[in-house]
């Protein structure tokens, strides 16, 4: 029996066609979508609109090779039972990146 992706691939559609974002359902309840951090806040207020409303952690890996720091987002939708998981990455030397406070308060 196939799962029925409906929601994921409506979600990641909608993200896709707003955003120049490379993204995928990785199965289901589980979509990833990788982000330039300039967008990050503009796209974490859209899929809040979307029903996204729950900011359950963010985690770092550093890329000591590639000089880089990997931002990683979980975000739960109640609603539609999605874990959204929103990926950018920074500059080690310069490892600045706007905060998600703005949308998601506390919790971020």
């Amino acid at each position: 029996m196939e799962d029925n992706l409906e929601n994921e691939n409506k979600l990641l559609g909608k993200i896709i066609s707003k955003f120049n974002v490379d993204g995928r359902v990785q199965r289901k309840r589980r979509v990833w979508v990788n982000i330039d951090k300039e967008n990050l806040v503009e796209l974490c207020t859209f899929i809040k609109d979307e029903g996204i409303t729950h900011l359950s952690a963010i985690s770092v890996t550093d890329w000591i090779k590639e000089g880089e720091y990997e931002i990683t987002y979980h975000l739960w939708s109640y609603e539609n039972k999605i874990l959204l998981t929103l990926k950018t990455r920074i500059d080690r030397e310069n490892p600045v990146i706007q905060s998600v406070q703005s949308v998601w308060g506390e919790s971020a």
